[in-house]
Order: C-alpha cells, then sequence, then structure tokens
C-alpha cells in the first residue's frame, strides 16, 4: 500500500497528479421500483449493488490496493475516518 510522501511537486500534498474515486447508480426497473415504493436507502442501494454498481468505498479501495492513493485519502474522501 501506498504511503503519502510530499514533495515540492505536489505541495507536500503527496499526491501529484489526479484521480476520482466514484459510483454511478443507474435507474433500473429494479431501483425504480424501490424509489417508487418509497424503499429505504440500503434497500436501494442492495438493488443497485446487485445490478452492478460499485460503491464509492470500493472503488477507492481498489484504486488504493493498486498504488494510486492511499486508505487514509480513501476514508478521508468517503467520510468514514
Amino acid at each position: 500500500l501506498r504511503k503519502k510522501v510530499g514533495c515540492k511537486a505536489c505541495r507536500n500534498t503527496g499526491y501529484q497528479g489526479r484521480t476520482t474515486i466514484g459510483e454511478l447508480l443507474v435507474m433500473s426497473d429494479a431501483i425504480r421500483r424501490k424509489v417508487l415504493d418509497k424503499s429505504g436507502e440500503g434497500a436501494i442501494e442492495a438493488a443497485a449493488i446487485e445490478g452492478g454498481m460499485v460503491p464509492m468505498f470500493d472503488d477507492g479501495l481498489a484504486k488504493a490496493l493498486g498504488g494510486e492513493t492511499t486508505i487514509e485519502e480513501v476514508l478521508r474522501v468517503t467520510r468514514l475516518a
């Protein structure tokens, strides 16, 4: 796993260049039914994941394991820390 190390080029942030972590919810029929039925956030998220959505935390974790970012940064931006 990567540890951040600052330098002049990155203004001592430990990150040079940019990458993103994200998730994209595509409105499928299953998710539409959950929304119209006023299902809770957890039920909608479960349907989205079942339909192939990758949650933002999981995308960040994969990028941290791939050396593109750090666990600390993933936790910071997903507000889990």
